[in-house]
């Protein structure tokens, strides 16, 4: 999958909120494997392996407190293999959509027509037999979010040492 998220939107395949608890830190995400979930961060990044590459950010103009209220309230809910909105069912960046909210409870990162060709306009094989498996048709332009979008939105900041690779 993360191949074919690359292909259509760019470098950034997954997006998920980092919790500082304490001195404890914790991942809320969305994945397949799991639905919406509260992870330790070890735990984490265990999952994703060895090569993997994060890039951390802040999200500036809202309350971080009711963000986070917000996910956990939606950890339990499905991954959403539809990637469709107003399911009850979250992929990773819908997820984080739908907690950011500003003052007026609208989001902070805004929908936009989704893309699932890739470079050369074709659409891969992976999306092709992951939607004929489901029944539908590939949701094309539907509004939604996507992590390399999410990623240059202006309203995050980098935290410095804000890119970094876990090797093990």
């Amino acid at each position: 999958m993360d191949g074919a998220i690359s292909a259509a939107t760019g470098a950034f395949t997954h997006v998920a909120i980092l919790e500082v608890a304490g001195d404890s830190l914790w991942v809320i995400d969305a994945h397949p494997a799991h639905g919406v979930s509260r992870r330790p961060l070890d735990v984490f990044l265990e999952e994703n392996g060895a090569d993997a590459v994060y890039t951390v950010k802040r999200v500036r103009g809202v309350s971080a407190s009711a963000a986070l209220s917000r996910a956990h309230a939606l950890c339990g809910c499905p991954y959403d293999l539809r990637f469709l909105p107003g399911n009850d069912a979250y992929y990773c960046s819908e997820l984080v959509q739908a907690c950011f909210l500003t003052a007026e409870g609208t989001p902070l990162f805004p929908s936009a027509p989704m893309n699932w060709l890739d470079s050369d306009g074709s659409l891969p094989a992976f999306w092709q037999q992951n939607f004929a498996a489901l029944g539908m048709d590939v949701p094309q332009g539907v509004p939604g979010t996507n992590p390399a979008a999410m990623a240059v939105s202006p309203c995050l900041e980098d935290v410095a040492g804000g890119v970094w690779e876990r090797k093990f």
